[in-house]
């Protein structure tokens, strides 16, 4: 493989998007995707994909050799901090319904299980495009929120990616400089 410079990207911009369960996806990767909510600035770390497989090694009887491992576990999350405070960050974060939020008050049960819904992640590197689809992502894990002088609020969210039988995996993945 050739060193090629004009083939590494940043994550310079992005958009994070979210709707309901069942939402109809984004086509492609320059589709807009209707009926999804946009959540605005986050924070500059950016986002973060992490998948991880489980391994269970099976050994032979004879000097405990290793003679296969199969896939007991896997999971691909995505973790990012929202930086704007809103009606559907809130929403979000704190797993409330439609209409939930009234006059600007609302309450919370940290045991409230945060809805299934679909997510669209987008990176961007000036004309360069990588866009992460997931059909059906949950929020499972909300980050501590800070209030401090200085600096902004931010809701740092982990969105779990589940299996989808219609695509056959959990994330659907578009660059713009591979050919589809």
């Amino acid at each position: 493989m050739a060193q090629t410079a004009s083939e590494v990207r940043v994550g310079v911009s992005g958009k994070v998007q979210v709707a309901p369960l069942g939402t109809t996806a984004p086509t492609g990767i320059d589709a807009t995707w209707t009926g999804a909510t946009d959540l605005g600035y986050v924070s500059e770390d950016g986002l973060t994909e992490t998948t991880s497989t489980t391994m269970e090694k099976i050994r032979a009887w004879q000097n405990r050799t290793i003679v296969r491992s199969v896939v007991t576990e896997g999971e691909t999350t995505f973790q990012l901090t929202l930086i704007q405070t809103n009606e559907d960050i809130l929403t979000e974060v704190y797993g409330l319904g439609s209409g939930d939020i009234a006059s600007g008050a609302f309450v919370s049960d940290p045991e409230v299980e945060r809805p299934h819904k679909a997510w669209c992640f987008d990176v961007i590197d000036g004309t360069n495009l990588v866009r992460k689809f997931i059909p059906d992502g949950q929020i499972t894990e909300v980050g501590d929120i800070v209030y401090q002088n200085g600096a902004a609020i931010g809701f740092q969210i982990t969105v779990m990616a589940y299996y989808n039988s219609a695509l056959g995996g959990a994330v659907k993945h578009w660059y713009t400089e591979i050919a589809e």
